[in-house]
């Protein structure tokens, strides 16, 4: 029930953030842009049993489709989690990457949007075995169809970090038409070891950082948001690469409230927020800030955007299942919402085409 409460409550944060012209965390560019007033709760689409869903020309109930998170790029050339519906089937894994395949079954609820799938056109799925955490997949030809470096690796990010979705996948070994690749042809992205979320998704580097050095830096995933083309807000992960840091949680939080690199990317933090407390007990982390957090006030949705990108943040790996954060000793009030919680999970779907 937690989970779902906060599903919804992200899910009304990402249409509250609806706007027009500018970004809500950017600065205005034209005299009498606004922000759209909260939705109506109540409007959010909920599937419920008996509720019926279109996908390729058929129709499915409830019952027979699942919501997976499938990672696409968009209009910015980045990486990014969608949650959309697959019909139900035996080896869910490799008929989620249908939906990935330009001209595949997506198309039809991806319409309208900025996404775009990642896969060349009329690349198969010829077979996946999944052992020990290892999803080993063989692709056809049409896998290797593509004409640029930045092409290739947003191919390999968006396989593996839709495939580590599932539970029982840890990392993608790569292999064509029965032959395992040793690296991709044109930009000559190694694959002799199977690939794990550690590679990282849509990669920057810190001005700080000496990438000539990898000994000397870290890396962290942090989560900001994106403006889609009618205007709504959606999250994106971004690796970033810092000097090196030993506190992992630490250097997330620290990053995060610095704000994205990119400038179409936004945040709604204060870099010069302070960290009273980070205090990690078991799977939970508490952190305690100043009352700096967000330029949009105490209570604000900016506030609880903030929060939810700390959130996803620090619950990328699987040291952290909870994230209580509080600001000067005070749970806050979290965008008017009595339902909201002082200790939160991560959401089980991010983003969702529709919304």
């Amino acid at each position: 029930m937690r989970n779902r409460k906060l599903w919804l409550l992200l899910m009304a944060t990402v249409l509250t953030f609806s706007l027009v012209g500018c970004g809500l965390f950017g600065p205005e560019k034209e005299a009498g842009n606004s922000i759209d007033p909260p939705p109506d709760l109540s409007m959010i689409p909920i599937l419920e049993q008996g509720d019926l869903v279109t996908n390729e020309g058929g129709t499915f109930t409830v019952s027979d489709i699942i919501e997976l998170s499938v990672y696409f790029v968009d209009g910015n050339e980045m990486v990014v989690p969608m949650a959309i519906q697959i019909p139900k089937a035996e080896g869910i894994a490799k008929e989620t990457l249908k939906y990935m395949t330009k001209g595949g079954p997506a198309l039809t609820q991806i319409a309208g949007t900025n996404l775009v799938p990642v896969l060349p056109a009329g690349t198969q799925v010829l077979g996946m075995a999944i052992n020990e955490g290892v999803a080993r997949v063989n692709f056809s030809k049409e896998f290797l169809n593509y004409d640029t470096k930045a092409e290739e690796r947003k191919m390999i990010e968006a396989v593996v970090w839709t495939l580590t979705e599932f539970p029982t996948i840890d990392s993608v070994q790569f292999m064509v038409e029965g032959q395992f690749l040793e690296a991709m042809p044109v930009g000559g992205t190694p694959l002799t070891e199977p690939v794990t979320r550690s590679m990282g998704i849509n990669v920057e580097v810190s001005g700080q950082a000496n990438i000539s050095s990898p000994a000397l830096t870290s890396q962290v995933t942090l989560y900001f948001q994106a403006v889609d083309s009618i205007g709504e807000m959606y999250f994106v992960p971004v690796t970033r690469v810092i000097p090196r840091n030993s506190n992992p949680l630490e250097a997330v939080v620290q990053e995060t409230l610095k704000g994205p690199i990119h400038d179409f990317l936004f945040s709604a933090t204060v870099p010069t927020t302070k960290i009273n407390k980070l205090d990690k007990k078991g799977t939970t982390l508490h952190i305690d800030f100043d009352d700096k957090l967000t330029t949009y006030g105490p209570g604000s949705q900016g506030e609880l955007s903030v929060m939810q990108s700390l959130l996803l943040g620090l619950t990328e790996g699987k040291d952290i299942e909870q994230v209580k954060i509080t600001i000067n000793g005070q749970v806050p009030v979290l965008a008017d919402s009595p339902e909201a919680q002082p200790t939160m999970t991560r959401p089980q779907l991010i983003n969702k085409v529709g919304l």
